[in-house]
Formats: structure tokens, C-alpha cells, sequence
């Protein structure tokens, strides 16, 4: 009877593991799409906002590198890269693109994404 259980639970967990953690798939499509993984309870985010340029599209849309001026309280001018919560944020979004920009900033784990963005 041991075995048994043993044999079920190895099952149960191989079948239920994602290769990826940060994929979700679509029943209509069957396809992969990438979402952000969850704010974890009890950490502060914080939201900004800024203007930039878009330097690069990343691969599947799923981050956008951008020249963004200086966020007051939070950092200098530069260049960096964001991912996005959505890549369907950056339809219509082009590299060159002048673009103003939402972003959260996740204080406990460091992490960054966009929220909105639009071409100006």
C-alpha cells in the first residue's frame, strides 16, 4: 500500500509541474503567453512615471528597453531595460517612439515592470 501512495503522489506532482513559471497557456489557442509573476503579500510597491524614447523591443514583446529622463526620488537619466506586466502593452509601440510610461517598482525584491505606455 506504501508504494501505491508513493506511485500517486509522483504522478500527481510531475503532471501538475509548468516548465516554465512565468508562461500561462490558453485553452482556445493552446498557446504560451507571459505574465509577471505575483506581487508576494506584504511587499511595498511603488508607483512612477516617465518619458523616454524606445531603444529596443525585446523578444515576444516581453520587455522594452527605454532612454527615459530622471525620475525625481528614484534615479538618474538612463538607459535601461523594463519588462512589461503585458506585452500587449507595446502594440503599436515601435523603436525610436517617443513615449510617456507608468512603471511599479517592487521596494522588497527590487523588481521593476511597466504598466502603461503610450506614444506621444
Amino acid at each position: 500500500m506504501p508504494r501505491l501512495l508513493v506511485l500517486a503522489f509522483l504522478t500527481l506532482s510531475v503532471g501538475c509541474r509548468r516548465s516554465d513559471p512565468n508562461a500561462t497557456t490558453t485553452a482556445a489557442s493552446g498557446t504560451s503567453s507571459y505574465t509577471l509573476p505575483a506581487v508576494p503579500p506584504g511587499h511595498h510597491v511603488v508607483r512612477y512615471a516617465s518619458r523616454g524614447v524606445v531603444k529596443a523591443i525585446g523578444e515576444g514583446k516581453k520587455s522594452v528597453k527605454i532612454d527615459h529622463e530622471d525620475i525625481p526620488n528614484f534615479m538618474k537619466a538612463m538607459t535601461m531595460s523594463f519588462p512589461v506586466s503585458d506585452p500587449r502593452l507595446l502594440e503599436g509601440i515601435a523603436v525610436g517612439d517617443k513615449v510617456s510610461f507608468s512603471f511599479a517598482y517592487d521596494e522588497d525584491d527590487t523588481r521593476t515592470w511597466i504598466e502603461s505606455i503610450k506614444r506621444d
